[in-house]
């Protein structure tokens, strides 16, 4: 219990602010005119903006696809998309300092006996940063952590370790109206996947996937230039990274995995160790995006010149996993169908190190297909389900280089997601399932949760993260006994 003597303490900080909040919060009304503001709920924006009795009448327009970087309805440049504010970037000049204070706690629901009992205990505090002038902008947004539970606080900013978490450091010139350059720290997101990628070329951290009540913390950040071209006609993002930025993936020191090497499950017992590039300007990272809208079908190309964001092969003497050379090219559209919203994805990955398929310890050249759909229903129900296909070029080199007794990787991998959500109380509650089944490995990833807010600043969350599987090796099923069940709370300021 010594272990959690600083987690207390950022609970007790965390309450003994709530009054201090309340009264000081700008983000509330002080005047007695307004006060009636304070028991009014104010909706978070909609992702499709018409009210229930328009919907009946009228189709429902879908976002735009491919809106401005800091559209708060778009999924890009920021790990917030969900519950919080997006950067508004205008013309006049703006400086602003918010944030937040967190903690959660999430435990196993079963035994790992490689693992801690608890999967989280993290006590966070958020730093939002902006300074806008002379279409200059600086964004800053950093976590402060206290973690029990790792235990570990030397800052690592790659693996988002320590007690420090760097979001997102960026400077942004706004040349023009149709041309930006940023440099720095972001967050990224291309194509129109949600749980399931693939023109989204850019990491992810399956760590707080499998762990954390804040689905935002998927997305990881980058450390690149970015150049954008936007007008009418075509729109261009060429991005460039000067050393290679890389998933945050399971390794055994906070989940247990399953180790292919040695073909067993590990933990703490045996951490996953790499090979990663990360020589600078050698290992560097090219990303082309050029995308536009004919008339009310949107359409992307993309291409992408690096490496494999996860660990997709391991040299053959030691286990290491290594990050092979890998080129991505991708197409993608969506369009308005029946009151939704429809997107195909599709691309190539061109492994460059096993470009016939002769090495069975690094992956194969795939084939990716991404198919969704999005609805949003009466009551505050949205229903989104999306199809995701991988198939393995040249799976008869690889099938005859492979040695006897060796476990052979499929030829093709279908998965399925659903997510439904619904808000209640205006907008004060929400509650949301994720599903994502693959039907080739007979696995499952299960993620239900609810919030509720209360007065605006405070939120209140509790969920779980359920996985199952018939094999140790499979991709959901490997995580089994890291399943878990979480509570937390958030006060902005």
């Amino acid at each position: 219990m010594q272990r959690f003597n600083n987690l207390y303490f950022f609970i007790i900080i965390l309450f003994s602010i709530n009054s201090f909040a309340l009264d000081n919060n700008p983000f509330l009304p002080l005047d007695k005119e307004n006060k009636k503001q304070k028991k009014e709920d104010v909706a978070p924006p909609e992702i499709f903006p018409l009210d229930n009795e328009k919907q009946k009448n009228q189709d429902i327009a879908p976002p735009e696809i491919f809106p401005d970087e800091h559209d708060p309805f778009l999924l890009d440049n920021t790990d917030v998309y969900i519950g919080e504010e997006t950067l508004d970037i205008e013309n006049t000049d703006k400086t602003e300092l918010k944030g937040f204070f967190e903690i959660q706690a999430g435990i196993r629901t079963q035994k790992d006996q490689y693992e801690e009992t608890f999967s989280n205990g993290q006590a966070r505090c958020r730093l939002d940063f902006i300074h806008n002038v002379n279409n200059v902008l600086l964004n800053l947004k950093a976590d402060l952590l206290c973690d029990p539970v790792y235990d570990h606080y030397s800052v690592k900013l790659e693996h988002g370790t320590g007690f420090i978490d760097l979001r997102e450091l960026y400077l942004q010139l706004n040349i023009n109206e149709d041309i930006q350059f940023t440099v720095g720290r972001q967050i990224l997101e291309w194509g129109h996947g949600d749980f399931l990628f693939v023109n989204d070329i850019f990491p992810k951290d399956y760590i707080s996937f499998f762990t954390s009540w804040d689905k935002t913390y998927f997305k990881a950040p980058s450390d690149l230039c970015k150049f954008s071209l936007t007008n009418q006609m075509i729109n261009v993002d060429l991005l460039y990274s000067p050393r290679f930025d890389y998933d945050r993936f399971p390794n055994g020191e906070r989940l247990s995995y399953y180790n292919d090497f040695f073909n067993m499950t590990a933990g703490q017992n045996l951490i996953f160790e790499t090979d990663t590039p990360d020589d600078w300007f050698e290992d560097d990272e090219f990303a082309l995006r050029i995308y536009s809208t004919i008339g009310n079908i949107d359409v992307g190309i993309y291409a992408y010149k690096g490496m494999w964001k996860s660990p997709s092969g391991f040299e053959k003497n030691s286990g290491k996993g290594i990050f092979p050379r890998l080129n991505v090219y991708g197409f993608s559209t969506a369009a308005p169908i029946f009151n939704g919203l429809a997107s195909f994805e599709i691309a190539y990955y061109d492994s460059k190190d096993d470009k016939y398929g002769t090495n069975p310890y690094i992956d194969n050249c795939q084939l990716r297909l991404l198919m969704g759909y999005s609805l949003i229903m009466p009551s505050n129900i949205t229903i989104s389900s999306q199809y995701y296909m991988e198939i393995m070029k040249d799976n008869e080199n690889y099938m005859h280089n492979l040695r006897q007794g060796e476990r052979p990787t499929d030829y093709g991998r279908h998965v399925i997601s659903l997510k439904i959500e619904q808000e209640l109380l205006e907008n004060q509650m929400k509650f949301s399932i994720a599903t994502l089944y693959c039907p080739t490995d007979t696995d499952i990833y299960l993620g239900p949760y609810i919030s509720y807010i209360y007065q605006k600043i405070w939120e209140f969350r509790a969920g779980a993260n359920f996985m199952i599987g018939n094999e140790d090796h499979t991709n959901y099923g490997q995580f089994e006994h890291n399943s878990n069940i979480y509570i937390g709370a958030r006060i902005k300021f």
